[in-house]
């Protein structure tokens, strides 16, 4: 088992955490300033169990008010969506689209949430510099004709961890999130609105400093992209 440090409770305000279960991969994650949502805890449990119910408490030690499926209401500007294609690449090489040139920054998040309509090969390039050769995670979705997605340490680097998968459709938009903090990358696809499942993760033990986002098809398809500004 694992745990972690405190201080993440308050008496007089709500926090506001996820769980999520998936192949027997269980986290936790809590909303941090600025709305970032930062992964605490991950443990993966050789003989899991199908999960069915849900029961919370705070125990002996403490009374409590829960809030389930908040309405937030956010600024509108928060809302606007950026759209952009990426065409299918010629020659031996393959190019990423940075998304500083539509004037997104990253800032010190440590996920992001997208969507994408592409057949295969849906690449996320997570940079630690936004010009030039540099370290980077490489993280491919549904590639290998939408058979298999991994994670690399460089492009077109080693497979440090695959999953058997075919989440990327020609016709329809599928949201995936990524997320990366302290050296775990850790992949998400969502099956319905507002339902995320884990598809794979890695811990880099040398991490990376991510501050910039590269995104492409590669040289197999051409895709549509659209996230959140």
């Amino acid at each position: 088992m694992i745990k972690s440090h405190g201080g993440m409770l308050d008496c007089s305000k709500y926090r506001a955490f996820q769980i999520h279960w998936e192949d027997g991969v269980i986290s936790l994650v809590r909303k941090c300033r600025l709305g970032k949502w930062l992964q605490i805890l991950s443990w993966k449990d050789s003989h899991p169990r199908p999960v069915r119910y849900i029961g919370v408490t705070t125990g002996s030690w403490a009374s409590s008010t829960w809030k389930f499926n908040q309405d937030v209401v956010e600024d509108p500007d928060s809302k606007r969506i950026l759209e952009f294609e990426t065409d299918m690449q010629r020659g031996l090489n393959y190019y990423y689209k940075h998304l500083t040139d539509f004037k997104y920054e990253l800032g010190h998040r440590t996920s992001i949430t997208f969507s994408v309509k592409a057949c295969s090969d849906i690449h996320v390039a997570l940079l630690s510099r936004d010009v030039g050769a540099c370290d980077m995670y490489e993280v491919l979705i549904g590639g290998y004709a939408n058979t298999l997605s991994t994670i690399r340490r460089g492009k077109n680097g080693y497979n440090f961890v695959t999953k058997s998968s075919s989440p990327a459709d020609c016709n329809a938009f599928k949201s995936f999130k990524i997320t990366w903090d302290l050296g775990l990358v850790t992949v998400w696809y969502e099956s319905e609105i507002a339902t995320w499942h884990f598809l794979m993760s890695w811990r880099d033990p040398k991490p990376i400093n991510v501050r910039y986002i590269g995104m492409t098809t590669g040289k197999a398809t051409s895709g549509t992209w659209k996230l959140q500004l």
